[in-house]
């Protein structure tokens, strides 16, 4: 399949115990089109829980990721995501939307790419290992209300093309709630420029 699971203008959806691989139309990486293996578009109430997300990991094509468009109380929870073509989780204008207790590894771009307003954005308790970009950027000029708490930034930035491994800013970091994560490498958050 191209796309894996398709939601679109629904609400109260429940998803719990999948796994999900090899998407992509042809099933070959390298068709220059995004692939995700959710997607998700026009909805609230969304929760993903418990999965396994396996992409192909042919950057810049961005097969394999959870990608939401303008939904509401969108909640990840409990998933394994590996191996997206680009990142690994990608948010556009998905308000009171959180990733909880999520284990990203080998993304193709960044871990969490929380973008175009966003509002009260939560990610808590996840780990986020050797993304090519950062572990996550969050475009703070553009939305309000990010929270970033408890989360293990670890060996991210692998291209050596983001600002940082942990979480890049587009914004004033001091603007957040950031508390209790670790990185490694130091810092746990920067500022981010294009």
């Amino acid at each position: 399949m191209r796309t894996n699971i398709w939601i679109e203008n629904s609400s109260n959806v429940f998803i719990t115990g999948i796994h999900l691989s090899n998407n992509g139309w042809p099933n070959t990486p390298g068709n220059s089109i995004a692939d995700p293996n959710i997607y998700i578009a026009n909805s609230s109430n969304v929760l993903i829980q418990w999965g396994q997300i396996l992409g192909q990991n042919n950057w810049p094509f961005g097969d394999g990721e959870i990608a939401c468009y303008f939904s509401d109380n969108v909640t990840i929870s409990g998933t394994q995501l590996f191996f997206s073509g680009t990142s690994a989780i990608y948010f556009v204008g998905c308000d009171n939307s959180r990733v909880e207790n999520a284990n990203i590894q080998f993304a193709g771009g960044w871990g969490l790419d929380i973008v175009s307003g966003s509002d009260n954005f939560t990610a808590i308790n996840n780990s986020i290992k050797y993304s090519r970009l950062g572990a996550s950027i969050f475009q703070e000029t553009q939305q309000t209300g990010g929270t970033y708490k408890w989360n293990i930034f670890n060996y991210n930035n692998t291209s050596g093309f983001a600002n940082c491994n942990g979480l890049n800013i587009t914004g004033d970091p001091l603007s957040m709630s950031i508390s209790g994560n670790s990185a490694n490498p130091a810092p746990i958050s920067c500022g981010w420029n294009n």
